[in-house]
């Protein structure tokens, strides 16, 4: 959040930010289980009227688009994420899942 509010997001958004990457890490963190499971990389770039958050993982294949929660929850973290955002893509590439989510201000 601190980097984006360093180069001009406003705070709101920073925050918005702050949180779609502690959603996303989490549910990597929780349900990725594989031995092999041992890499997140996490970019964050500042566009014009944007930022685009680039998440990277070398755990179990899992699309959080196509994700449906049938717990009875109200929201979760990963419904949060697709309000918070204004696009959300996922790809899985060389073994890595490819999450881009795009937070526009």
């Amino acid at each position: 959040m601190s980097f984006c509010e360093k180069n001009s997001v406003p705070e709101n958004v920073s925050n918005l930010v702050g949180v779609t990457i502690e959603e996303l890490c989490h549910n990597i963190a929780v349900y990725a289980s594989s031995p092999s499971a041992d890499t997140v990389d996490v970019c964050v770039r500042i566009l014009e009227d944007e930022v685009n958050i680039r998440i990277r993982d070398n755990g179990c294949e899992f699309d959080p688009t196509d994700y449906i929660d049938n717990s009875g929850r109200k929201i979760t973290g990963l419904e949060l994420v697709r309000k918070i955002s204004s696009g959300i893509n996922y790809n899985r590439i060389l073994g890595f899942n490819v999450t881009n989510v795009t937070v526009s201000f």
